[in-house]
């Protein structure tokens, strides 16, 4: 079969369910010698077409921009903070976990049995080029596209076509979310959709946001749309929409503070910074804790991140799930986003009984496609309003805004 008739067959196959994607694979000609290789080069068509048809929100073909792929790395002198994530990982790991019946602690952390073997060794030099080059490792696995199993793909017609579109629908999302860009009104008669440049978009949201908007890379072979502000990514424009959530829901609070639970990356500490705030804290489990501490003390400074066992003296504090019930509020807002409904219920339940404890309101950005939901988390709480709505930047995702009552 030709590349051609493999991307005929891929765009039929972008609408048809899981169940008529197979019905269609076996159907195919018996006599034609199907291989392994077949197949990889099928599914490097059909994935990316399914993906595209069923997530996005505006037409992957019409984009701007370059996609690229940092092949090299800013360097600078981490020693010390190498060690301070180190010895942070050492005091978090044996500390209590909560219930372990969930995906973090099941499958993804099995996954991940070589990362933890680097940060439980003595062996700084090898910690440090872990979280220098994460690429060459599982460490980031579930949270960032930047591990070993998806090395193989950067090469691959249909996943860089597949990461272009995606960031540029994720970045116009985010100005529409904003303001910055009008929402299309499918209609209306007309032309097509607009299709506004990056670098006139990150203008705009300039102003939206009320900062200057950069995305650092500090990684080999991070990937995103090339601009003069530094390669986009698709969770740093996620970080962006949640702190201008977060404005909004603040208003013109003087230093708020903000609790997220499970945040990836951190990239929405770093986003916090920028936009003015002056206390960030994040819960999360002490591997993802690791790889948050490095980014953060690299992008922001080491000096305005704290860790497990520190003083906690500066703007960001990153702790492990033991520190949850030690926390002392009042928070002015506590934040999750894609990581409560992954979690054991038990272990959500807390949190979010937790979160009327240090603070008035929770968001939550999550999707309900796991067995139970965050609003069966909180249906049954007395006396609580809950706002839900689709979530601006990802379908099939629900934001929701919690409100406790005063006094509870």
């Amino acid at each position: 079969m030709t590349v051609d008739e493999l991307q005929n067959l891929a765009a039929q196959c972008s609408t048809l369910t899981d169940e008529e994607l197979t019905s269609l694979l076996l159907s195919l000609p018996h006599h034609r010698p199907y291989s392994i290789d077949f197949f990889a080069r099928f599914n490097d068509h059909a994935w990316p077409q399914r993906m595209m048809a069923r997530t996005f929100h505006h037409h992957p073909i019409q984009r701007d921009g370059t996609f690229a792929v940092q092949e090299d790395a800013p360097r600078a002198d981490d020693t010390a903070l190498v060690a301070r994530v180190a010895a942070a990982y050492g005091k978090s790991r044996s500390t209590c976990l909560g219930a372990t019946d969930n995906m973090w602690l099941g499958t993804l952390n099995d996954l991940k049995a070589a990362s933890r073997e680097v940060l439980e060794s003595a062996d700084l030099p090898a910690i440090g080029g872990m979280l220098r080059n994460p690429a060459g490792a599982m460490l980031l696995f579930g949270f960032e596209g930047l591990h070993a199993r998806a090395l193989a793909k950067r090469s691959r017609e249909g996943w860089v076509q597949l990461n272009h579109a995606r960031i540029y629908d994720l970045l116009l999302q985010l100005c529409r979310a904003t303001g910055a860009t009008r929402v299309a009104n499918p209609e209306a008669s007309g032309g097509a959709e607009d299709t506004p440049g990056i670098d006139d978009m990150l203008a705009h949201l300039d102003d939206r946001l009320g900062f200057r908007v950069h995305f650092p890379n500090i990684y080999p072979l991070e990937a995103g749309l090339q601009t003069p502000r530094g390669l986009v990514g698709y969770r740093a424009v996620q970080a962006l929409y949640l702190v201008w959530r977060m404005k909004q829901l603040l208003g013109e609070r003087a230093s708020p503070r903000i609790l997220e639970i499970g945040a990836g990356l951190g990239w929405s500490a770093y986003y916090a910074m920028k936009a003015g705030f002056e206390s960030y804290t994040l819960i999360d489990l002490p591997l993802s804790g690791a790889a948050q501490g490095y980014h953060i003390g690299r992008i922001l400074g080491e000096e305005n991140v704290a860790f497990w066992g520190e003083e906690q003296t500066a703007p960001v504090s990153i702790l492990p799930p033991a520190a949850f019930e030690q926390l002392d509020g009042p928070f002015d807002l506590v934040v999750n986003v894609d990581s409560l409904t992954e979690m054991s219920e038990s272990t959500a339940r807390g949190y979010l009984a937790g979160a009327r404890r240090l603070s008035g309101r929770f968001l939550s950005i999550n999707h309900e496609a796991n067995p139970f939901t965050v609003e069966s988390l909180y249906r049954k709480m007395h006396g609580i309003k809950a706002q839900r709505s689709p979530c601006w930047m990802r379908k099939g995702y629900v934001e929701e805004l919690i409100e406790f009552p005063e006094g509870q």
